[in-house]
């Protein structure tokens, strides 16, 4: 699990161990950089959650699969400063100065009682 600066479908192949996969092989956008001019330009699926598929059978919740969370809409509720709330409109070096320039990303993993015997 990494911030792991994949830029597209191609790099992720190349750097994928065998035996292993990625949450995120549908290449879901994970910074927040936002180009109001093109909003498909610099959305980077820098994130991945890599599993080896041997060693964690039933582990993974891949049903679940990967969640990306829009940090830009979940912190907005949670501004209290008297400034402008640098997400709206989006200032993506004010943002990520308060934040981050990465979305934070949910999966679920089942580990049994017993996984550590």
């Amino acid at each position: 699990m990494d911030d792991m600066n994949i830029e597209d479908a191609e790099e992720l192949a190349e750097v994928t161990p065998a035996g292993y996969l990625s949450l995120n092989n549908e290449m879901r956008r994970t910074n927040t950089l936002i180009n109001p001019n093109n909003p498909n330009d610099e959305a980077k699926p820098y994130d991945h959650v890599m599993y080896n598929t041997t060693y964690t059978q039933g582990e993974i919740d891949t049903a679940f699969d990967i969640k990306v969370i829009d940090l830009i809409e979940a912190m907005m509720p949670l501004w209290v400063s008297d400034e402008a709330y640098p997400g709206d409109p989006y200032n993506h070096n004010l943002f990520k100065q308060y934040y981050s320039d990465h979305h934070p990303v949910e999966f679920k993993m089942v580990v049994g009682s017993g996984d550590d015997d």
